[in-house]
């Protein structure tokens, strides 16, 4: 209970970057998600049955609630979180609406792309400042055709204090529209302006437009030790499968796996190079 009080009062103070992390207070790591070992499953549930308690205690508040969905995300049953969150969309107190980022992303991850917009609205009309919302916003618009209207909503969100990263996002979209040069320059503004996760896209566009020199030097920036970014690991597996040096691509699509098992990617590269390396049954 004190807890739900401590970031009541510390919530309308936090940065967009406290906010985004706001979601995940227990010590298991939520960005290099790996399938969650029976013992992590059983803490989670227990979790649960916590937070479902202190939800009659508390019934005026959204913590428990919100904190629940939060699980079933990580036990990676999204609908059940979509559910047990959607009671933002009503919740009386407007001061919590920027907590429907949260909504919209597992929405997003479900193709609800018109009510994962409104969510995302929702959070930025709390906190204009909030730029993950904005970018993810720009990314329903993306999905649904909406070119304009995303990139000027990345423009909103370079005009904060977060420019290089937005711009490394905005460069991330336009790789993955197939637009390799104008990716490629809006990386190279971001990796200019200090934003890290701009190299390892930089080094895909490079590669898809058939600069591998460059492409290389990239995500070998990218994947300095230390580094454990399973995209990065992706593209620079499939760099080498390109090149012709299949085992080091199966290291690097190895590790990506590692990372993130979840990542249908890294599996689908990791079976075109065994199949490089004479492996007739790795697509199946």
């Amino acid at each position: 209970g004190k807890a739900f009080e401590v970031i009541d009062r510390l919530s309308d103070g936090l940065r967009a970057s406290d906010r985004e992390r706001i979601h995940r207070p227990w010590p298991d790591n939520w960005l290099h998600p790996r399938t969650l070992r029976p013992e992590a499953k059983r803490f989670y549930r227990r979790q649960l049955g916590a937070l479902q308690r202190w939800s009659k205690v508390a019934p005026a508040s959204p913590w428990p609630r919100f904190f629940k969905g939060c699980i079933h995300w990580r036990l990676y049953d999204f609908e059940a979180a979509v559910e047990e969150m959607s009671f933002l969309e009503c919740f009386l107190e407007r001061r919590y609406d920027w907590l429907r980022y949260f909504l919209g992303l597992m929405r997003l991850t479900l193709r609800q792309y018109h009510k994962a917009r409104l969510d995302f609205e929702a959070a930025l009309r709390c906190h204009d400042g909030f730029w993950h919302a904005r970018c993810h916003l720009a990314e329903t618009f993306l999905c649904q055709g909406e070119h304009s209207a995303a990139f000027a909503e990345f423009d909103r969100a370079a005009e904060g204090d977060a420019r290089a990263e937005v711009w490394a996002w905005r460069g991330e979209a336009l790789l993955w529209l197939g637009d390799y040069p104008r990716a490629s320059s809006w990386l190279n503004r971001a990796v200019g302006a200090g934003a890290w996760l701009g190299f390892g896209w930089r080094g895909a566009a490079r590669m898809l437009a058939g600069g591998l020199k460059a492409s290389s030097r990239d995500l070998d920036r990218a994947l300095l030790p230390g580094n454990l970014d399973a995209e990065a690991y992706i593209w620079r597996g499939e760099l080498k499968r390109r090149l012709g040096r299949f085992d080091e691509a199966l290291g690097d699509l190895n590790r990506a796996v590692s990372l993130n098992e979840s990542n249908p990617w890294a599996r689908v590269n990791r079976a075109l190079t065994c199949k490089e390396m004479g492996d007739r049954g790795a697509m199946r």
